[in-house]
């Protein structure tokens, strides 16, 4: 039984080895799955920014619309024509509402843009978490090979 000791620990140290091996390449491929699956999210995210920015403009654009035509038609009954000021009023009431617009629109972009951003590092942090789980695992079988270097050492002498 003595003599099965030394062979026992090789066994011990290469299984020690690989399950380490393993779990660090495991948990990097986790840990890049995790941020893959955030950086999916995070971009459906920004469509739904930008989505919802359209849809908002599009409707205030509607209103803004039913407001000149109500004002068109409230000059008219009244017998004012379109010249002079109530053209002026209506003029600057378009500036107005294309200037809304544009802010909608832009409120949007920049949320798409920022969680575009978000998804992109994410995705990045995800890479970097994989190429880690290899780096841990290249250690830990240097490790086993020290491990096992002393087992070598410790029954078999170094002649």
């Amino acid at each position: 039984m003595a003599a099965a000791v030394p062979y026992i620990m090789v066994a011990a140290a290469v299984a020690g080895t690989a399950v380490s091996v393993y779990s660090a390449v495991q948990a990097g491929q986790e840990a890049k799955g995790a941020r893959d699956r955030e950086a999916a999210q995070l971009a459906r995210s920004a469509e739904q920014s930008r989505l919802a920015a359209k849809q908002k403009a599009e409707d205030t654009k509607k209103l803004h619309e039913k407001v000149l035509s109500r004002q068109r038609a409230l000059y008219g009954a009244s017998g004012v024509e379109m010249v002079g000021s109530p053209l002026l009023v209506q003029m600057e009431s378009v500036k107005e509402s294309e200037e809304e617009l544009r802010r909608i629109i832009e409120a949007g972009e920049m949320g798409y843009g920022t969680q575009m951003e978000a998804a992109e590092e994410s995705r990045i942090i995800g890479g970097q978490s994989a190429t880690s789980g290899y780096v841990k695992a290249t250690g830990s079988a240097i490790e086993g090979v020290g491990t096992l270097s002393k087992v070598y050492r410790n029954y078999w002498g170094t002649t």
